[in-house]
């Protein structure tokens, strides 16, 4: 990853296809066979003793930047890696991490939600949710927590989402607690959902209402961090109304998802990257969130933001083409160094067996320099 959080990132190979041509029935069989596969018991051991070692670490380093040793660890196990290559990405890895800081202010159990928002907050935080899984397990931790999260779900880049999401899939109590510290730090809610008026069930036209309005379009920023630039499209006139438009449906995750990838293969943006994998990790803890409709919507409105943080760029839909095989797209994403390229070919890889479509292959393939 480029420490500086540079907002163009090239798509290797792939700036291309928008399209969600559906797989074959035997390259969703393919891809299940390689989900089949990964995720060995001694993998499994391995990254709870190291998920344990993170647990020691700072969340952040380098001035605002996500640690992102969890979530690439808990994308690498799943994507295949022998243990042997999670210990070697965990040590090299370590060394730009701190330790995880102590003092702050003090949160109280009953009182966790005062202490939204506030970083250094973080030790206190992670002793609450920490006693609290403990005393009663994540999953009713998580749907206590998450209603009062969803909010500034986009803080941070998305990143307390996306690491809770990857604790939730490991299935780690403790992992879960740090995610929701962290997300609880740096939680960044973007104003209240307004009613628009002129609402849509379709992500793509919104994004096209956004491109057409003047007030939004082709803006600039000063170009610091994702969440930086989130926050000033969020204070720009007319941005509540577009970005409260989403007539959410049953599928509305689903078409946002399809629209997420569409974004990145037609842009290559880093900023759109992390739309590709907030979603999928909304998807991930959906199941845990008592108001899914309005989850759906303050997701929405972050991905507006975060659209138009990047400058409104437009959205391309030439046809996807034949993708490689998952199992050479896996193996290169393993062997990479890029925190970023593992977490999204792992999440191309797990949306493609959700939803299907081809252009997932493509966006991850691409990503891989196949």
């Amino acid at each position: 990853m480029s420490p500086d959080l540079t907002r163009r990132e090239v798509l290797r190979g792939c700036a291309l296809a928008a399209g969600a041509t559906l797989l074959s029935r035997g390259a969703i069989a393919q891809a299940a066979t390689v989900q089949d596969a990964v995720g060995s018991t001694n993998a499994r051991a391995t990254l709870a003793e190291l998920l344990a070692r993170n647990r020691q670490r700072d969340p952040e380093y380098g001035g605002g930047l996500s640690n992102h040793m969890s979530m690439a660890l808990g994308a690498l196990v799943d994507l295949g890696a022998s243990t042997e290559r999670l210990k070697q990405f965990e040590e090299r890895h370590a060394g730009r991490l701190r330790p995880l800081p102590t003092g702050g202010p003090p949160v109280a159990a009953d009182d966790w939600r005062a202490a939204i928002g506030q970083h250094d907050a973080v030790p206190g935080l992670v002793q609450v949710f920490e006693a609290a899984v403990r005393e009663r397990g994540r999953e009713p931790v998580l749907r206590d927590a998450l209603p009062a999260l969803v909010p500034g779900l986009g803080g941070a880049a998305f990143h307390g989402l996306i690491r809770t999401a990857y604790a939730v899939r490991a299935e780690d109590d403790l992992d879960v607690a740090h995610g929701l510290a962290y997300w609880a730090a740096r939680s960044a809610p973007l104003g209240l959902l307004a009613e628009s008026a002129a609402r849509d069930a379709d992500p793509r036209a919104l994004l096209e209402r956004v491109r057409a309005d003047e007030r939004l379009a082709r803006k600039s920023f000063p170009g610091g961090l994702i969440s930086d630039d989130m926050l000033a499209a969020a204070a720009l006139p007319g941005f509540a109304d577009v970005a409260g438009a989403l007539d959410v449906q049953a599928d509305s995750l689903d078409r946002i998802a399809r629209a997420m990838l569409a974004l990145y293969a037609s842009t290559g943006d880093f900023t759109a990257l992390h739309a590709v994998t907030s979603t999928h990790a909304l998807r991930v803890v959906m199941p845990f969130v008592p108001d899914r409709a309005e989850a759906v919507r303050h997701h929405w409105q972050a991905l507006t933001a975060a659209y138009i943080g990047i400058g409104t760029p437009a959205i391309s839909e030439p046809e996807a083409p034949e993708p490689p095989p998952w199992a050479a797209i896996a193996e290169r994403a393993i062997a990479s160094e890029d925190e970023h390229t593992i977490k999204l070919v792992d999440t191309c890889r797990q949306e493609q067996l959700t939803r299907g479509g081809a252009l997932y292959a493509v966006v991850a393939a691409g990503r891989v320099g196949l």
